[in-house]
């Protein structure tokens, strides 16, 4: 399960729901999906995606923030996660850890800021 932070921008909530999809194609399609969620704001929240997760069949749910970095969301997810787990001890519910620097996100800046540069006259 993707979760991202959550927006009152619909075109923003959208985008996280387009990376799970992306994920699952290119990554996950192994697994039966790739749920999103959201930490704030948008549903569903971490405890509703964790529950269609478990009515869909699921035994085991790895939560994936989709987060640069640690700081209070990446907590908050781990609490939503594990308060839902404790009570449904049937759902192995694991936790990863944000994205975090890497030379792929690197890259990435890199790109975006060298397209930037193309735009300025």
């Amino acid at each position: 399960m993707l979760v991202g932070e959550g927006s009152t921008d619909a075109t923003a909530n959208a985008e996280v729901h387009r990376v799970s999809r992306l994920f699952w194609e290119t990554h996950a399609y192994d697994f039966m999906t790739v749920e999103t969620a959201f930490v704030s704001v948008t549903p569903p929240g971490v405890p509703g995606g964790l529950e269609r997760c478990r009515r869909l069949g699921a035994k085991r749910v790895i939560v994936v923030p989709y987060l640069l970095f640690a700081g209070g969301m990446l907590e908050r997810v781990w609490a939503q996660a594990l308060a839902y787990g404790a009570g449904h001890p049937d759902l192995d519910i694991r936790c990863a850890e944000v994205i975090g620097d890497c030379e792929t996100l690197a890259d990435v800046v890199i790109d975006r800021y060298e397209e930037a540069l193309q735009l300025v006259p």
